[in-house]
């Protein structure tokens, strides 16, 4: 997807080996079934070996069921930092104590997802009596304006994205300033996009679930329950120790480390 693209840029920043999994647990929203983690760990432990990085920090990062799966690493792996997106800790994560230690969590979730917004609170909550700092960023809703499109996907030429961006308030899904007035999940978007923006052979863009970026921007800009990459270039220092951030985009709601 794009956002897993955009994360993978903004890591190629950092002197970090990438190793990115798709477990199939996650699709069932079980992210513990299948020999998930054993197999993940067994990954892990594969690449270390190639690379002759036994000695290395791992960091971990997931998003919704994979955030939850991630969290439960720790009884396995040693982690230096976490990072659960649109997801709190799997439950009873913490029943059972981690050697060591459980590693510093960061949080990334959506102003609309009330449910993971709860489940966050209360893994907090736990976390932080047991002594292990925390942070955690609020997504705010962002404006679909006419470059919206143009900016976060690299196929979207300018033009293109004030069509698609005029086809959504013609229908009437935006309001005045670009803001989705309903989840587009729910919507008829790709219907609008298709009859008052595409031409010829942006036909044949994708539009469907899990297979369009667009689709996953429309997302993100409603912001409910995506993953975003937003905010990697607060995530990464944070995950490495930085404690002195300021969140300064737009659709930034609220961080707080503690």
């Amino acid at each position: 997807s794009y956002e897993d693209g955009a994360h993978y840029l903004n890591l190629s920043g950092y002197e970090l080996q990438q190793v990115q999994m798709e477990v199939q647990g996650a699709r069932d929203s079980r992210p513990y079934v299948n020999n998930d983690l054993e197999n993940v760990v067994g990954a892990i432990q594969m690449v270390q070996k190639l690379e002759s990085a036994e000695t290395l920090p791992i960091f971990a990062l997931g998003a919704s069921s994979g955030g939850a799966f991630v969290s439960i690493l720790p009884h396995r792996v040693k982690l230096q930092a976490l990072c659960v997106m649109i997801s709190g800790l799997e439950p009873d994560t913490l029943e059972t104590a981690v050697e060591g230690g459980y590693p510093q969590t960061l949080f990334v979730h959506m102003q609309r997802d009330e449910h993971t917004m709860r489940a966050v609170a209360r893994s907090i909550v736990e976390l932080k009596k047991l002594q292990v700092r925390t942070a955690d960023i609020v997504v705010l809703p962002q404006n679909v304006e006419s470059f919206f499109f143009y900016l976060r996907i690299e196929s979207i030429t300018q033009d293109l994205s004030a069509r698609m961006v005029s086809a959504l308030t013609y229908a009437g899904l935006t309001g005045p300033t670009g803001i989705l007035y309903k989840d587009p999940r729910g919507t008829m978007w790709r219907e609008a996009i298709k009859q008052h923006a595409f031409r010829g052979k942006e036909m044949n863009l994708p539009l469907e679930n899990d297979r369009s970026a667009i689709s996953e921007e429309m997302n993100v800009a409603y912001a409910r329950h995506e993953i975003t990459a937003d905010f990697m270039d607060l995530v990464i220092p944070w995950m490495f120790g930085n404690r002195s951030l300021s969140c300064t985009k737009r659709n930034c709601g609220k961080l707080v480390i503690s």
